[in-house]
C-alpha cells in the first residue's frame, strides 16, 4: 500500500533496489527452476544441428546441476550489467527527452568549468535572455522524508521562464509565480501530498525560513530543479548568487560572449548534453566490472572442470562412432545452451527491474540499455564458456590415450 502511494520515480527506484534481492534469490533457487527451462533450449538445439542435437540435448537433460552451475554465474554477470547500467542509461535517456521537450530557447549560455555566470547578466538585443538563479531550498518534512536535505532549486521570473522553457505544468501556471509563492515538481508535490494553494515553511539557502504558497506543479522535474522560487526572494536569501544558465530567445549572435562563457545553439546544446555525472558512471561501471569479472571467472572455471571430468563419456561417444567435429559441437552446444538459460533469466530480471523504472520516468515500456557494456559482457560470456570448455574437452588427446591403453 505504501509503494502504490509513492511518486513514480520513487516507485521505479524501489523496484530497481529489489534487483539486489531478486538476482541472488534466483541464483539460490536455480536448481529448481533451471530444469524446466532446458526443454525449450533442447528444442532449439534440435533445429540447429541434425546429427549432434540429440546428444547435446540429452547431456543437458541428464545433468541439470551442471546446467545450473553455468547458468547462475551468467545470470549474475549479465543481470548486474544490464540492471545497474541500464538504470543509469534509462534515467539519462529520460533527462535527455525531457530537456528536448522543454527547451524553447534558441540558444543556451553556460559557464566554463570552474566559472560562474553573473546573477543579473546583460540582456539580448532584440530578444529575451532569462537567467534562472541557482540556489538550494529545504522543503518541509514529508511522509517519505522526515529529515529533508537541501534540494536544488531555481529563482526566476515565472512569465519569463515560461517563454523559454516548458516545464510541463500539470496544475496551475508557472507565469503566476509572484512573491510569496513557489512551483514544485510532481515528485516533490506527490511525496508531500501538496495541493494548489497549500502553504509550507521552507528553509532558504541562507538558513532563513519563508512561508510560501504552491501555485504550480510541473512534471519535467527529472531534468530540471525540483522547485522554482521568485527571483527577488532567491537573490535576497542566496549567498553569492549566480545564474545556472542563460536561456536566449532570438538571434544569439547579438549576445556579448565574455571570458569563461560558452554559447551553444539549441541543437548544439542538446547534442552535447550529459545527463549523468561522470563520477556516477565511473563508480557504477567499477562495481559492475568487479561483479561481472568474478562471475565470468566462475563460469570459465565451471566449464573447464565439468568437461575435464567427462573424459570417459567422450571416449564412449567416440567409440560409438561420433566424429571429432560432432563431439566438439556437442561440447560447445551444451555450454552455450547453459549460458543461454542464464541470459534468459537475466533478461527476465532486467525486465522486472527496468520496465517499471522506464514507465516511471516517462520512457514508455522499453528501458534504455548501456549497449557497449551489454554487448561486452555477452561477448565475455561467450569466451568464458566456449574457450575453457573446448580446451578442457580436448576431443582427440584424452580419447586417444584411452584407446591406446585399451589396446595394450
Amino acid at each position: 500500500m505504501v509503494a502504490m502511494d509513492m511518486p513514480p520515480v520513487l516507485q521505479g527506484a524501489m523496484v530497481l533496489g529489489l534487483a539486489t534481492i531478486f538476482i541472488p534469490a534466483l541464483a539460490v533457487l536455480a536448481p529448481w527452476f533451471v530444469p524446466p527451462l532446458t526443454g525449450p533450449v533442447c528444442a532449439l538445439l534440435r533445429l540447429l544441428d541434425r546429427r549432434a542435437r540429440h546428444i547435446a540435448a540429452a547431456g543437458l537433460r541428464a545433468a541439470p546441476a551442471r546446467t545450473a552451475a553455468i547458468a547462475v554465474p551468467v545470470l549474475l554477470a549479465v543481470g548486474t550489467v544490464v540492471c545497474l547500467l541500464g538504470s543509469g542509461a534509462t534515467i539519462g535517456a529520460a533527462v535527455q527527452q525531457q530537456t528536448e521537450q522543454a527547451l524553447r530557447a534558441d540558444a543556451v549560455v553556460t559557464a566554463e568549468p570552474g566559472g560562474r555566470l553573473p546573477a543579473r547578466p546583460a540582456g539580448l538585443p532584440g530578444g529575451i535572455a532569462v537567467a534562472p538563479i541557482a540556489t538550494e531550498v529545504t522543503a518541509p518534512p514529508g511522509f517519505y522524508d522526515d529529515e529533508p536535505r537541501p534540494t536544488r532549486a531555481w529563482g526566476a521570473d515565472g512569465a519569463a521562464l515560461w517563454s523559454v522553457l516548458d516545464l510541463g505544468e500539470q496544475q496551475g501556471r508557472l507565469d503566476e509565480l509572484v512573491p510569496g509563492t513557489f512551483a514544485a515538481g510532481s515528485t516533490e508535490a506527490t511525496s508531500h501530498h501538496w495541493r494548489l494553494g497549500q502553504s509550507g515553511t521552507f528553509e532558504l539557502a541562507d538558513g532563513q525560513e519563508a512561508q510560501l504558497r504552491l501555485i504550480a506543479v510541473y512534471r519535467r522535474d527529472l531534468a530540471f530543479p525540483s522547485f522554482v522560487l521568485p527571483a527577488d526572494l532567491t537573490l535576497a536569501h542566496t549567498p553569492a548568487p549566480y545564474s545556472d544558465r542563460v536561456l536566449l530567445r532570438g538571434d544569439p549572435s547579438g549576445w556579448e560572449l565574455r571570458s569563461g562563457q560558452r554559447l551553444a545553439t539549441r541543437a548544439g546544446y542538446l547534442a552535447h548534453l550529459r545527463p549523468r555525472n561522470v563520477q556516477d558512471d565511473t563508480a557504477s561501471r567499477l562495481i559492475v566490472s568487479v561483479v561481472a569479472g568474478y562471475a565470468l571467472l566462475a563460469v570459465a572455471n565451471t566449464c573447464a572442470i565439468a568437461q575435464r571430468d567427462r573424459r570417459s563419456q567422450r571416449a564412449h561417444l567416440r567409440a560409438l562412432g561420433l566424429g571429432r567435429g560432432q563431439l566438439l559441437r556437442c561440447v560447445v552446444y551444451e555450454v552455450l545452451a547453459s549460458a543461454l538459460v542464464g541470459t534468459v533469466l537475466a533478461v527476465i530480471t532486467a525486465g522486472i527491474c527496468l520496465v517499471p523504472l522506464a514507465r516511471a520516468v516517462g520512457q514508455g515500456p522499453l528501458p534504455a540499455l548501456d549497449v557497449p557494456w551489454t554487448v561486452g559482457v555477452l561477448l565475455g560470456v561467450l569466451v568464458a564458456t566456449v574457450v575453457p570448455a573446448t580446451l578442457a574437452a580436448r576431443p582427440l588427446r584424452g580419447i586417444q590415450r584411452q584407446f591406446a591403453a585399451g589396446s595394450v
